[in-house]
């Protein structure tokens, strides 16, 4: 890229015009060293019909803002420079000249730009009841500090998108930017052949009896590691004690291969010697535009039985082939790559699994893989003859029906709670009345009730042959609060309970218990909805715009998130403690919840020590469930509790900061700047010609 220097227009105003000689999608560069205070960025197009898709500017600790889009296209926003300088990034498609101004501005300006675009985001939102809430409880607390970060924080970061296209990258520019080879990243990759011993590959192709012209090998012949032999599933029994590859790569025949496929396969097993059976990403294709990316996170049994499987490659040693056919295993007559998958999983689990996030194949649009249903099915019966499935939420999706014991075993519902009648009231109602689930018991832990109505009404309750009410005095605590009422309870199940939420589906508790106590699962969640039916919880994943944040969090009904997630239980980093089922053994083995964290993390903590125990944590949108949330407490900006808040996100980060890049729901091609899922232009793995100094 040429790059003209920053052009001091007077004192208050500099200008730069960025150009690249030949067409770029991301273009690059650092703010002046004498701009400080508060200034007006203006980005824009110097080229008719050149479109920009975004810009963002990041700070000397890497803290990065992306701008807002204005009316005309363009990007204008108000920043506060301190005495580092900034790096101003501009993505677009095919980019060859972008004019950047700074102008100095003030507070007053960047406070009227706040409140025109918080009314925007309304108009485009709605008004959510617990924000709402929270504005009142920050102007009865005239605590207008809060008020400020709140609304500042929110212009500087555009609200959360609640659609899986509304996107920083488009599918087609991310693979220009990130899988694209270039005469350089091919010298590097041929000088890599060159002086390394890479293993060898086979491939296969996997036709399901669908497609014609199998033999058409789709960029197998231009692989820059040669390929050394080529042949059909079909005819690989009879042949695999003859063939060479140290590898073999099972290819759907409709699929098409990467160039450095068979390079990056080698790359990654070198680097990670146990794994024996590698998934890449791949993609979809509209005629020569890509329109998704399947970005898989890491081997997760549950998203592939109850979704559309595995991809259109699989990469697996020739040591792991061999021990399944001396075992008696015909791969001729496996009808798709995920009955492959399967197959190698069901004998080797998924220690020898790896996920290499690097897209290496491609299908087109309409393509589905055939007799999935019956490949799900069959492995089921395999693990048990009492498992069944059903048709999902939605299209492409199964239900699996986990079997519960004939005796149900008893759930212990602990739900702590203050005052707030009504909520209670309607939270119980849906546990007594709506509820088909028999053997439980309720244990209400009152925190300082001193309403008339509350004191009644718990009084009520306490006289239920199914129902305890225990006292809790002093500073709220949730974790020692449910660990007094779990001391207290006789269930064998443990399910922690919020007050504010209200029952949807009346079998909520057997679809949790039927998770629960599979073997291996330690945790299970539900799918909470605000009242609007948006999405409030859907499970949590690390670093999702907070040290933990909601995937998929104000979709609404009928939006079943990024390939289907929304409809289909699965494994999770962790869930919230809204609504939390767990064995009692298991709690008392962990010993319950931390106290430290009276508040914040609580939850998650349990989810990673259960993980660190090597359980799993669940999800599933079969139990449904609303979530009034944080009716009975304040917000955490509030003066008395920032000092608390930062205390717990400081232990909790100490305990767990090797856990914060580990999530067996999320993939490094997924931003972490929304929780829509839609793709990064800061993927964190990079293919290896791109890591090249």
């Amino acid at each position: 890229m040429e790059n003209f220097e920053w052009k001091q227009i007077n004192k208050r105003k500099h200008a730069i015009e960025l150009i690249s000689s030949t067409p770029s999608d991301l273009l690059r560069v650092t703010t002046p060293k004498n701009v400080k205070g508060w200034n007006r960025v203006s980005v824009k197009s110097n080229v008719e019909n050149q479109f920009l898709s975004g810009a963002s500017i990041t700070d000397g600790q890497g803290e990065r803002n992306r701008f807002r889009k204005n009316s005309s296209g363009n990007f204008d926003q108000i920043f506060k420079f301190a005495s580092e300088e900034r790096q101003i990034e501009v993505a677009g498609l095919t980019l060859t000249s972008v004019q950047i101004v700074i102008r100095r501005s003030n507070p007053l300006r960047l406070l009227n730009r706040v409140v025109i675009s918080a009314i925007f985001d309304v108009l485009r939102l709605g008004v959510r009841r617990r924000n709402l809430r929270t504005v009142l409880q920050i102007i009865r607390a005239r605590d207008f500090r809060s008020f400020q970060t709140r609304l500042i924080q929110r212009y500087n970061q555009a609200p959360l998108a609640s659609n899986i296209s509304d996107g920083i990258i488009a599918p087609d520019e991310w693979m220009e930017r990130f899988m694209s080879l270039d005469s350089e990243d091919l010298v590097f990759i041929d000088e890599s052949i060159a002086l390394h011993q890479f293993p060898s590959f086979s491939f296969v192709l996997v036709n399901s009896g669908e497609y014609e012209n199998v033999e058409e090998t789709n960029g197998i012949e231009d692989q820059r590691l040669p390929v050394l032999e080529t042949l059909l599933l079909e005819d690989f029994d009879s042949a695999v004690s003859s063939l060479k590859g140290e590898w073999f790569i099972f290819l759907d025949a409709e699929a098409e291969v990467h160039k450095a496929t068979t390079f990056s396969l080698a790359f990654h097993a070198e680097r990670n010697r146990e794994a024996l059976m590698i998934i890449p990403d791949s993609a979809q294709k509209d005629g020569e535009v890509f329109t998704s990316i399947r970005a898989n996170p890491p081997w997760n049994l549950d998203l592939i039985l109850g979704g559309e499987g595995v991809g259109p490659l699989l990469a697996i040693h020739h040591s792991v082939i061999s021990e399944i056919v001396r075992n008696g295993k015909n791969f001729s007559e496996l009808k798709n790559l995920t009955e492959i998958a399967l197959t190698v999983y069901a004998d080797f689990g998924d220690e020898i699994i790896s996920s290499l996030p690097l897209v290496l194949s491609a299908v087109p649009e309409q393509h589905k893989q055939f007799h999935l249903d019956a490949t799900v099915t069959n492995y089921l019966h395999g693990v048990s003859n009492e498992i069944s499935v059903s048709q999902g939420l939605s299209s492409n999706t199964r239900r699996i029906h986990w079997p519960l014991p004939k005796q149900e075993p008893k759930v212990s519902i602990l739900i702590p709670s203050k005052n707030q009648t009504g909520l209670l009231q309607r939270c119980l109602s849906g546990i007594y009345e709506s509820s088909s689930y028999s053997n439980f018991e309720v244990i209400v832990i009152d925190h300082q009730s001193d309403e008339r109505s509350a004191i009644e009404f718990l009084e009520e309750i306490n006289k239920r042959r199914d129902t305890k009410v225990l006292k809790f005095e002093g500073d709220f605590n949730f974790s020692l609060m449910n660990n007094i009422a779990a001391s207290a309870s006789t269930g064998d199940y443990l399910c922690l309970l919020n007050n504010d939420i209200e029952v949807l589906s009346s079998d909520w508790i057997q679809e949790l218990v039927s998770h629960v106590i599979r073997e291996g699962v330690g945790v299970v969640g539900a799918l909470l909805r605000y009242p609007d039916k948006t999405i409030q919880h859907a499970g949590l994943s690390p670093n999702l715009g907070s040290l933990f944040g909601h995937a998929h969090k104000y979709f609404p009904i009928g939006n079943f998130g990024y390939r289907n997630r929304l409809a289909i239980a699965h494994s999770v980093a962790a869930v919230t403690g809204a609504c939390l089922m767990t064995s009692k053994e298991l709690w008392d083995e962990l010993g319950g919840m931390n106290q430290e964290l009276a508040v914040a993390y609580n939850d998650v903590d349990y989810c990673l020590r259960a993980r660190e125990a090597g359980r799993q944590i669940m999800w599933t949108p079969f139990a449904e469930l609303t979530h009034h949330e944080s009716l009975t407490r304040g917000y955490d900006e509030h003066p008395r509790q920032r000092e608390r808040l930062a205390k717990e996100s400081d232990l909790f980060i100490s305990l767990w900061k090797d856990y914060l890049n580990d999530d067996p729901a999320y993939s490094p091609n997924l931003t972490l700047e929304s929780t829509n899922f839609s793709l990064s232009d800061q993927p964190g793995v990079l293919p290896p010609w791109k890591e090249q100094p």
